[in-house]
């Protein structure tokens, strides 16, 4: 490239993110030396004929900052997940593994910090995954995607204390301190094997006065289905995402949750999980009809007084109760539930919900009211529409909600 008076030359760093290409542009050499560090187990050569993602790191009349470097690093994640295909879940959330290849995928749970865990356990004997691109292929394999951690550090005299984190300056009662960005040589993370295999889940579940040691449980299909659907990232060749997420489950023989007092170490507790996989008991789950599919987007905002499902991206039950994804969004149905969603799917009236939930459940003194209560729930979670007919008095009362 010929040099124009005036104008700054442009330098490239080349990354390889799971599957995805990209080519970062930089105005300044300490820049780009900035993001080969943090990004050092992601560099690669330029790829031929093009078809990467560009992106301009510097900004005219600004030095590289922190946030600008997780602003970048954000934008990354974002091509990655553009660029998912060949039947590949994508989970928001950290791993490890050991060094047969075996992943241990961590969950936050209630009150838990499951990057810091990780983190530790990649420090001592483990290797590093990722913090939360989280790739598993539809065999249950896994590739590694070692971006860059944000840290908080302490800005004490010492230097010393750091941990996971994000955003910028804080000031407490202890010393100053900044989130930064780290790459994982700097922080001393093992590198792991090429190949590796999906092999435990663990859910993180701190109590404030749990007692005893740490302790692991199987976690039912139906209750690790809503911990990790709000996690998944599924590309558009996926027909059928929780379907495809009960297998990824099975595969792992459950899903573990693991249950401790706040502040308590359970690093040891994790590996055992890994080196110790229990298999939970074998849950039966099926895939439910999609009736719904055949109801656009304007037919089910009807307002006739009759319940209708919304359009769902997949659907399946388990013993009795069911888990819909409406978008991205799932929402867990009880019996009662399921029972009113099934008789939405004819477009009933309030008399049709009543009769088709004394079929199935018997007669209630209430039935009206629980009725009532099961739509109204499932209307605000968007799983069905229920359009009331307007009238003047409605309408002059701001009764207009659907």
């Amino acid at each position: 490239m010929a040099h124009t008076p005036g104008r700054v030359e442009t330098l490239a760093l080349d990354l390889h993110v799971l599957r995805s290409d990209f080519r970062l542009q930089f105005e300044r050499q300490e820049s780009r030396e900035r993001f080969a560090q943090v990004w050092s187990r992601c560099v690669t050569e330029p790829v031929a004929g093009g078809g990467a993602h560009v992106l301009d790191v510097d900004e005219p009349g600004h030095p590289l900052s922190e946030s600008r470097i997780q602003t970048i690093g954000t934008r990354i994640a974002e091509g990655v997940i553009a660029d998912l295909s060949g039947g590949v879940l994508l989970l928001r959330t950290p791993a490890v593994a050991d060094d047969d290849g075996r992943v241990l995928a961590v969950v936050a749970g209630e009150g838990a910090r499951p990057l810091s865990l990780v983190l530790e356990l990649a420090r001592t004997g483990m290797t590093y995954v990722t913090t939360d691109l989280l790739s598993v292929g539809d065999d249950g394999s896994v590739k590694a995607c070692p971006q860059p951690v944000q840290v908080v550090e302490d800005l004490g005299v010492d230097g010393a204390g750091v941990g996971a984190g994000g955003g910028g300056w804080s000031v407490g009662e202890g010393p100053l301190r900044r989130t930064v960005v780290r790459g994982p040589n700097e922080l001393g993370l093992r590198e792991g094997r090429a190949e590796m295999t999906l092999s435990q889940v663990v859910v993180l579940e701190a109590a404030e006065a749990h007692g005893g040691a740490p302790r692991i449980e199987p976690l039912p299909l139906i209750d690790a289905l809503m911990a990790l659907a709000p996690l998944m990232v599924v590309p558009s060749d996926v027909a059928h995402p929780l379907r495809a997420l009960c297998q990824l489950i099975e595969r792992c023989g459950g899903v573990q949750v693991l249950i401790h007092d706040r502040g308590q170490n359970v690093t040891s507790a994790l590996r055992a999980a890994l080196v110790h996989v229990r298999e939970n008991a074998p849950a039966s789950w099926k895939a439910l009809d999609d009736r719904s599919a055949e109801t656009n987007e304007m037919a089910w905002r009807l307002r006739d007084g009759r319940v209708r499902p919304a359009p769902v991206s997949d659907a399946v039950e388990l013993d009795g109760e069911a888990v819909v994804l409406v978008g991205s969004q799932a929402a867990r149905l009880g019996p009662l539930g399921l029972t009113l969603w099934r008789a939405a799917g004819a477009a009933a009236g309030p008399e049709q919900l009543e009769a088709a939930a004394a079929a199935a459940h018997g007669e209630h003194p209430d039935a009206s009211a629980l009725v009532r209560q099961g739509v109204d729930a499932m209307r605000a979670a968007g799983v069905v529409g229920w359009g009331v007919p307007l009238t003047l008095e409605r309408v002059l009362a701001g009764a207009v909600q659907m």
